[in-house]
C-alpha cells in the first residue's frame, strides 16, 4: 500500500499535476545578463538557452563575462520564478 500521510489518491494526484504545472510555467520564463555584448539567457527552471560571445574580446575578459552574466541572469531569473509561481500560492 502506498503511504500518502494522509492523503488521498486525489489529493496527491492533484499535487502532482500542481507541481507539474509550476514547472511548466518556470520554463517559459526567460532572462538575460549581459556585459559589452556577451549574453547569457536562462530560464526559470535555471536552464541555460543562450551564450553569445563575442569574437574580438579576449578569452579570459570574455570568461569573466560570461560568470557575470550568469550570476545576473540568475538572479533575475529567481525575482522571476517567484512572480510566476505566484499564482500557484
Amino acid at each position: 500500500e502506498l503511504y500518502t500521510g494522509g492523503m488521498s489518491f486525489l489529493d496527491t494526484f492533484r499535487d502532482f499535476a500542481k507541481m507539474k504545472a509550476m514547472r511548466d510555467e518556470l520554463k517559459k520564463v526567460r532572462v538575460t545578463g549581459e556585459r559589452q555584448g556577451v549574453r547569457v539567457t536562462v530560464s526559470g527552471d535555471f536552464s541555460v538557452h543562450e551564450v553569445v560571445l563575442i569574437p574580438t574580446i579576449p578569452l579570459d575578459v570574455q570568461a569573466r563575462l560570461v560568470k557575470e552574466c550568469l550570476n545576473e541572469a540568475s538572479q533575475k531569473a529567481q525575482v522571476a520564478a517567484a512572480k510566476a509561481l505566484k499564482p500557484f500560492q
